[in-house]
């Protein structure tokens, strides 16, 4: 029995070792976030991207939503289309059966 309480001891030092270095990883990044466990913010990671990266990152962006946004557009006026065709068949069926 005194084998396994060393044995998880052990494995519970190993963890305490990595959180350590993970911890001592991130303030040589530029500092981990305050919150503590279970509030983690990840934007110290982004502090060493080169800065084309990050430029050539927001202009494929920007395209994409640009695209997003005249493909909504598009929908919206094609739905405005319908209908009015949709009124302008009805005002005839009116007016047939006026008739």
């Amino acid at each position: 029995m005194s084998m396994s309480s060393s044995s998880s001891s052990s494995s519970s030092d190993s963890e305490s070792e990595e959180e350590a270095e993970a911890a001592a990883a991130a303030a040589a990044v530029g500092g981990a976030p305050p919150g503590g466990e279970g509030a983690p913010r990840y934007c110290w990671m982004y502090i060493n991207l080169p800065r084309c990266l990050l430029q050539q990152t927001l202009k494929e962006f920007l395209e994409v939503s640009e695209g997003w946004e005249q493909q909504q557009q598009q929908q919206q006026q094609q739905q405005k289309q319908k209908q009015q065709q949709q009124v302008d068949s009805y005002a005839e069926f009116l007016a047939k059966m006026a008739d």
